[in-house]
């Protein structure tokens, strides 16, 4: 009898060991991490974009400009709070701990030491793919005519992360030389985001018979 009652007396114990037990493999602050996440500031426009695919791009700002110091694309994989990224532009591999906040935000500092607050923002299936790729626009409509000769430009999207831009000389109906530059670039919301000297610029466009005009956010065009 006094077994029975000493069994009895212990069998909560029991049950809360085993329930303890079971979730100890599980993080806490779980969050799906997949999924496009954009700044919280109304002013920022950095993004990033984990696709379903293991596919990614990344856009950071300048303090809240239209002037980026981070533009990457390529690979990523996850592991605990830490991503990490492999480079399609650079070849390079680069972690990012990030850290869950309420309302299903996450905080992950960057190169520049500064903490970006992100949101998630739907999903996409490959962060690398977009309607441009593989094809081939002019700068302008009858070239950049200059004192001597015109330079017709073109760009080709060769993949979701560069294109080239080509300038033919033509001086008195003749090829005098070819120049060509490749570029990164990202696309993501209707907008180009262009590598530049100063940094990468966010850039709008338009396109008509077959020439597209990319502009900056002071309108300048960025390719002629």
């Amino acid at each position: 009898m006094k077994k029975v009652l000493l069994l009895l007396a212990l069998m909560p114990f029991l049950f809360t060991s085993c329930g303890s037990d079971d979730n100890e493999d599980e993080p806490e602050n779980k969050i799906d991490i997949i999924g496009i996440w954009k700044e919280t500031s109304p002013y920022d426009k950095s993004f990033m974009s984990l696709a379903n695919d293991g596919s990614y791009k990344i856009f950071a700002s300048r303090n809240n400009s239209d002037v980026g110091f981070i533009l990457d694309a390529g690979y990523y994989s996850i592991n605990d709070f830490t991503i990490n990224f492999q480079s399609s532009i650079t070849g390079n591999y680069k972690d990012y701990v990030f850290t869950t906040l309420q309302d299903g935000k996450i905080s992950m500092p960057l190169e520049n030491g500064t903490n970006y607050t992100f949101k998630k923002d739907g999903k996409e299936n490959n962060a690398l793919t977009n309607q441009f790729i593989g094809k081939t626009y002019k700068c302008s409509e009858g070239g950049y005519i200059w004192v001597g000769g015109t330079d017709y430009g073109t760009i080709e999207f060769n993949n979701g992360y560069q294109l080239t831009y080509t300038v033919t000389t033509v001086v008195n109906s003749i090829t005098r030389k070819e120049t060509k530059q490749t570029y990164n670039y990202l696309y993501f919301n209707n907008k180009f985001y262009i590598q530049q000297p100063l940094g990468f610029y966010i850039c709008t466009y338009s396109i008509k018979n077959d020439v597209m005009t990319i502009t900056d956010a002071e309108g300048k065009k960025i390719f002629k």
